[in-house]
C-alpha cells in the first residue's frame, strides 16, 4: 500500500498493511517547512548521532521514512501591509506583523521555540474594525487563487493523503482579537461574535468554492486549525460553542460532504477538548489532533467514550520521551490497543522539543514502528 492507501485503511478501520509514519507539519525546524521538529532540538542531535547533512526538513522526513501528507491552503487571512521591525535588541524584536495593527514581542533566532509572543497590540479591537477583518479576509483576493494553476489535479492521483485547509471560527478569532477581547465579548457584544463567525463560514466556504471550481481534484481530509483550549479546558463555553459554532462547522461540513466527497473533517487544537469533542462531533467534525497528555487528553479514555465515531492522531507523552526507555515503553504499551482499534494513528503529542535526546527518540520511533507492524501482522 502506498501512504494515501494507508492512510485511509487506517481512518476507515481497514487493514493497513503497516502502520503509516506521522510526523506533524508545524514544527519549528527548518522555517515551518514541514517538520515536527524544533530546530533546538535537531541542532542537539547533531552532536548525539544524528548526521549534519541531515539538515533541512525534507531530508530527515526522508531519514525517519515518513508518510507524508500534502496540505492545500490559500484561505490564511492576508497581511493588509508590509511587516517592520521597529525594535530589536540583542535579545528581542517587536515586530509590527502587517496584519492591521497588530504589533509582537518575540525572542530571536531560535530561543523563540520555548515562548509564546507578546502582544503589544491586536488587529482587531471591535466592531469598528470589521472593515480590516473582511480585507484581512477577503475571497476576491486574487492571491488566494493563483498558485492552484494545474496544482491541485495533482490530488487525483496521489500517493500521499491530501487535505484541504478550511480556515477557523474561534482560533483566527483570538488571534486577531486577544483570548481576554473575544471572551469579554461573548458576554458583552455576543452579536459581534457571532457576526464575525458568520463571515468566516461564509468566507470559508466562498474560498473552497471558487478554488476547486472547474479542477479535477480529490481531498482525502480537510482541516479546521483552531488552537482553543488550555490545560484544563476549552477557552469558549461548551454553551457558546453550541449556540454560535456547531450550526456553522455543520454548514461547511455539510459543504465539504456534499460537494467534495470528504468524510474525514480534522480540526488541529491544543489543550484539552474533550468537552467539545460530542459537539464536533454533532458539526461532522470526526478527527481530533494533536491530543496533548499533558492536558489530560487520553486516547484510551477517548476511545472508550466515543468509540469508533472519533479518529484520533498524536496522543503520545512527548514529556516521556525525555525520560528513560522504560517509561518510553510504557507509554507506547498504553496507546497500541488503540492502534489496534483503527481510527488511530499514533504520534508525538506536539512539535519536539530539545530536552529529548536523540537515543531516546530513536527508540521510541523504533519501538512504536516494530510494536504497531507487528499488529498490522508484518
Amino acid at each position: 500500500m502506498n501512504s494515501r492507501e494507508l492512510f485511509l485503511q487506517t481512518m476507515h478501520y481497514g487493514k493497513p498493511e503497516r502502520m503509516y509514519i506521522w510526523h506533524w507539519k508545524y514544527g519549528a525546524f527548518d522555517n515551518f517547512s514541514g517538520s515536527q521538529f524544533w530546530q533546538a532540538a535537531v541542532d542537539r542531535w547533531h552532536k548525539e548521532g544524528l548526521p549534519a547533512e541531515i539538515d533541512k526538513s525534507y531530508k530527515i522526513n526522508r531519514y525517519f521514512n515518513i508518510d507524508d501528507y500534502k496540505v492545500y491552503g490559500n484561505i490564511w487571512y492576508g497581511r493588509t501591509e508590509k511587516q517592520e521591525v521597529i525594535e530589536e535588541t540583542e535579545e528581542f524584536e517587536v515586530i509590527k506583523t502587517g496584519f492591521g495593527r497588530e504589533i509582537i514581542k518575540q525572542y530571536k533566532g531560535t530561543k523563540w521555540e520555548s515562548s509564546m509572543m507578546q502582544h503589544i497590540a491586536y488587529p482587531i479591537n471591535g466592531p469598528e474594525d470589521m472593515h480590516l477583518f473582511k480585507r484581512m479576509l477577503d475571497p476576491d483576493s486574487e492571491w488566494r487563487y493563483q498558485w492552484v494553476g494545474g496544482l491541485l489535479e495533482e490530488t487525483v492521483d496521489s500517493e500521499v493523503p491530501t487535505c484541504i485547509n478550511v480556515g477557523s471560527l474561534y482560533g483566527w478569532l483570538r488571534n486577531l482579537l486577544g483570548i481576554e477581547k473575544v471572551s469579554y465579548l461573548l458576554y458583552d457584544n455576543e452579536k459581534f461574535i457571532e457576526e464575525l463567525m458568520e463571515y468566516l463560514t461564509e468566507y470559508a466556504i466562498e474560498v473552497v468554492r471558487r478554488t476547486v471550481a472547474g479542477k479535477k481534484c480529490r481531498f482525502d481530509f480537510a482541516l479546521f486549525w483552531e488552537d482553543m483550549a488550555g490545560n484544563t479546558g476549552p477557552l469558549i463555553s461548551p454553551q457558546h460553542f453550541k449556540r454560535l459554532m456547531v450550526p456553522r462547522y455543520k454548514r461547511i461540513t455539510d459543504f465539504l460532504h456534499k460537494e467534495l466527497d470528504i468524510d474525514i473533517v480534522a480540526v488541529d487544537s491544543d489543550g484539552n477538548t474533550e468537552k467539545l469533542i460530542p459537539l464536533w462531533l454533532e458539526a461532522g467534525v470526526n478527527l481530533i489532533q494533536p491530543l496533548e497528555v499533558a492536558a489530560g487528553m487520553d486516547v484510551v479514555k477517548l476511545r472508550k467514550e466515543f468509540g469508533k465515531d472519533l479518529l484520533m492522531i498524536g496522543g503520545v507523552d512527548k514529556r516521556e520521551l525525555a525520560t528513560t526507555r522504560d517509561r518510553i515503553k510504557r507509554e507506547v504499551e498504553r496507546v497500541l490497543p488503540v492502534f489496534e482499534s483503527g481510527g488511530y494513528i499514533p504520534a508525538v503529542d506536539h512539535s519536539v522539543p530539545p530536552d529529548i535526546s536523540f537515543d531516546n527518540y530513536m527508540y521510541y520511533h523504533n519501538l512504536l514502528l516494530e510494536e504497531c507492524n507487528k499488529i498490522c501482522g508484518l
